[in-house]
């Protein structure tokens, strides 16, 4: 079950640290989300000014920090520009900054995140377009701020993840 929480604001000091040309700080729309033990700050990059075009690994740095961040495992930049057609552009970035395929949780955070704001045309579902490929997310139900989902992942590949010592 996925639960979105408030908006809020980047801290003053992340915005110094990177650009002490900007003012002070600036407003950042955010959606902070958690499932499963994973907790993901969501941006919808459409919200974002030109002023507010960070790299993307930056603001995954900076949105993330446990200590003067939103504190969170991932950064999700999710474009809505091709919603019309039910698909939704999602970009991870860990809280180090590395860029990431896909989650299985910060995906249901999406989902949730998707539904919470009403943007889909019908209930039915969507396609999370990741960079691990699409994912078909259909909506089960939702019981207040909690939504069930079904997404069809892949089975994962993992090459060389453990070594005889």
């Amino acid at each position: 079950m996925q639960e979105p929480v408030l908006h809020g604001v980047l801290s003053q000091e992340a915005s110094k640290a990177e650009h002490p040309q900007n003012p002070p700080y600036f407003p950042l729309q955010f959606t902070k989300c958690h499932t499963d033990g994973n907790d993901f700050i969501i941006i919808d990059s459409s919200s974002l000014t030109s002023s507010q075009h960070l790299q993307p690994h930056v603001l995954a740095r900076k949105t993330c920090d446990r200590s003067t961040g939103i504190n969170g495992d991932g950064l999700l930049l999710v474009s809505m520009e091709t919603i019309a057609t039910n698909e939704v552009i999602v970009n991870l970035w860990n809280s180090d900054g590395s860029a990431a395929e896909i989650s299985g949780n910060g995906t249901y955070c999406v989902a949730a995140f998707v539904m919470w704001k009403s943007l889909l045309i019908t209930n039915s579902g969507f396609v999370a377009c990741t960079r691990a490929g699409r994912r078909k997310v259909r909506f089960v139900k939702r019981i207040g701020n909690k939504f069930h989902f079904v997404i069809k992942m892949s089975i994962p590949i993992v090459e060389r993840a453990c070594e005889e010592i």
